[in-house]
């Protein structure tokens, strides 16, 4: 892995219910203790997007299935800067506060190195962002699907923009995990994109639908509303 890339934690979660006073205290020790885990590390974590059942972060789930409430993908400077603040004392230490409190649950902290920049594309628009977090069925469902002709298909439509590649991981095998468990069973791919309107628009076009007629399902393709990439 490259320190001249970002990397991206992607992070599955559940809510569950209002915090009761020993969460919001142990809210506050976990805030102390990872921004003192920041400043042991040298980095700066970016919040790129965030989705969930709130009207206000919506997430779009536009096929397949996600299994739990919410998902977020947070950005850090490099690898090596990520694992400095994740295996720091300081924020080992506030794993252990979060894992004590009841009102939410981490399912899985995937680690994800950034794209090429050779390979990454320009940013589809400026302003606020979506992002599309893709995740391939298992590789032997893709046997007697043409995904040339899916490819075509799909490619053929002018949605006005190219969607910028931010992470790919080829296969569950090799996808890294800091935390809890991959609920997929292949790896995952997370794209910008302008809006979740401009997706959600392309996914519903009847040319696309008829593209999708040529590759297996996919085990999810959900859009969370995300906000302008950290520099």
């Amino acid at each position: 892995m490259s320190d001249s890339r970002p990397a991206y934690l992607l992070v599955g979660m559940t809510r569950s219910g209002e915090p009761d006073q020993e969460d919001i205290e142990g809210g506050q020790k976990y805030q102390e203790l990872g921004g003192k885990a920041m400043q042991r590390a040298g980095v700066t974590i970016g919040m790129v997007a965030t989705g969930s059942a709130d009207p206000a972060n919506k997430m779009e789930v536009l096929e397949g299935s996600y299994p739990y409430q919410a998902i977020a993908i947070e950005r850090f400077p490099s690898v090596e800067g990520l694992e400095a603040f994740w295996f720091s004392d300081e924020y080992q230490e506030a794993i252990k506060v979060r894992q004590q409190m009841k009102s939410g649950t981490l399912h899985f902290v995937a680690v994800l190195e950034g794209a090429d920049p050779d390979e990454q594309g320009e940013p589809p628009a400026e302003g606020v962002l979506a992002y599309s977090v893709t995740c391939p069925p298992a590789a032997s469902e893709f046997e007697g699907y043409d995904l040339k002709r899916y490819s075509e298909i799909a490619g053929g439509i002018d949605r006005g923009y190219k969607p910028q590649l931010i992470a790919q991981v080829a296969s569950a095998e090799e996808l890294r995990l800091l935390e809890g468990e991959w609920p997929f069973p292949g790896g995952v791919i997370v794209r910008a994109h302008p809006s979740v309107q401009t997706l959600v628009d392309y996914w519903q076009n009847p040319t696309y639908i008829e593209a999708r007629k040529n590759r297996p399902e996919l085990a999810m393709q959900v859009v969370i509303p995300g906000f302008v990439m950290p520099e």
